[in-house]
């Protein structure tokens, strides 16, 4: 999480609503605190901030991981077919 200072209503970073008047921005970094490395802090944060690697691509590769270790957590890792039927599952949610 980050606090801005209330300076204003001007952005004090361009192009990022949050660091406005006092704002807040907030990512998630999905590792246990004693984990998280500074690489794994730049990619949390967009490009707006100096050095920030947030793209939409790396968002969708940690969405899928998060998905596939759910997967293999609630179905469990031996069940080949049960993985498949849930990933075929929620492929069609996905599409709907």
């Amino acid at each position: 999480c980050v606090v801005f200072p209330k300076m204003g209503p001007e952005e004090l970073i361009p192009n990022l609503k949050e660091s406005a008047d006092g704002g807040t921005f907030k990512t998630k970094v999905l590792k246990p605190m004693s984990d998280v490395t500074q690489q794994d802090v730049l990619e949390a944060l967009p490009p707006e901030f100096k050095g920030g690697q947030r793209s939409m691509a790396k968002l969708c590769l940690q969405a899928r991981d998060v998905m596939l270790a759910q997967i293999t957590q609630i179905v469990g890792e031996d069940d080949l077919e049960g993985r498949q039927l849930m990933a075929q599952y929620l492929q069609q949610c996905l599409v709907d």
